[in-house]
């Protein structure tokens, strides 16, 4: 069944990227967003809470449009979290100076029990719809899969950004998000009811979607606050990459919206010219090589997409820019 407005549950750790995100799943026509999760990954909790709760002040100024915030699970299951302040500055959100948040969440800090009941609500609501698109450590999802296991059966789409099939960002092959919490990732990619349901967008395919100059010309077009805004958060996240990794002399990846954006395929919408294989997954949990995923060709696997349609994306992004540019 082909629907108009995918409803989508955006689970995220922002981050600059998580931040365009954001703009694109508000601000697409054919995306619904009707909730967002914080999760421990770029920075602290407390910090990723705080940059989504601003960043939705800025990116939703229409009065009768509320999409509820939670935080999410403050540490990986099992272990101590990690951050990338090399990346994304101390706070998460590097370049700018934060806007003061309009709203809060809808949970108290650290109360990660509400925070699972409502996401499950929205599955049960939203039953063979929704999308559950996590685009940072996958501890928030597996702890709603243990919680309630049900949930899998609910949720249509898990979009994933994470991994690498030939690429890797930390330690021995291993991608940030996945490494992060592996033995979340092992357990949802292990899973017999939620493997075919998920698609995974690893680096090999967001090391494509490149913010160049001329992207940001695009963004910066008219010198509106917001556009400066994110102006100066790719500017930022383009410089941190370029003395990281020297490969990106163009300019930063745009990792986590690829993962709202193959949506509009994955529900029969709009043709974003995924290119993608099936494979089984499993990930590696201790050892050199922490975080790092294992494929196994299986045509009732999971979807890994390898390319998308980067022009078209960029200008789909850019709209959906201009409509919030325009509130």
């Amino acid at each position: 069944m082909t629907i108009s407005k995918i409803p989508v549950w955006l689970d995220c750790d922002p981050g600059h990227d998580d931040t365009v995100a954001l703009l694109l799943a508000l601000h697409h026509p054919s995306i619904d967003l009707i909730g967002v999760s914080t999760t421990h990954g770029n920075a602290s909790l407390k910090n990723t809470t705080h940059n989504a709760l601003s960043m939705m002040s800025v990116f939703n100024r229409d009065p009768n449009r509320k999409v509820p915030v939670y935080a999410g699970c403050i540490s990986p299951l099992t272990r101590q979290p990690n951050y990338a302040p090399g990346i994304h500055g101390a706070n998460g959100l590097g370049g700018i100076e934060l806007p003061e948040p309009t709203q809060t969440t809808e949970n108290e800090f650290g109360d990660e029990e509400a925070f699972l009941d409502a996401l499950y609500e929205a599955t049960k609501k939203y039953k063979g719809q929704l999308a559950l698109v996590p685009v940072g450590p996958l501890t928030n999802a597996a702890r709603l899969f243990r919680k309630y296991p049900d949930a899998r059966e609910n949720i249509k789409v898990l979009s994933i950004m994470g991994g690498g099939y030939n690429i890797g960002n930390i330690g021995d092959g291993a991608e940030f998000n996945i490494y992060d919490d592996a033995t979340a990732a092992n357990e949802i990619f292990t899973d017999p009811i939620l493997a075919p349901k998920t698609v995974l967008v690893p680096l090999d395919v967001t090391h494509t979607v490149i913010c160049t100059d001329e992207i940001q010309d695009r963004i910066l077009e008219g010198g509106s606050p917001l556009r400066v805004m994110l102006k100066d958060l790719m500017t930022f996240f383009a410089d941190t990459y370029k003395k990281q990794q020297t490969q990106f002399a163009l300019g930063s990846p745009v990792h986590d919206p690829v993962a709202v954006y193959v949506l509009l395929e994955e529900y029969g919408i709009d043709n974003v010219g995924i290119k993608a294989q099936k494979y089984a997954m499993s990930v590696i949990e201790q050892g050199p090589q922490e975080g790092k995923i294992l494929f196994t060709p299986d045509e009732n696997g999971s979807k890994v997409v390898f390319g998308i349609n980067v022009p078209k994306f960029w200008d789909d992004l850019l709209a959906a820019l201009a409509k919030a540019d325009k509130q």
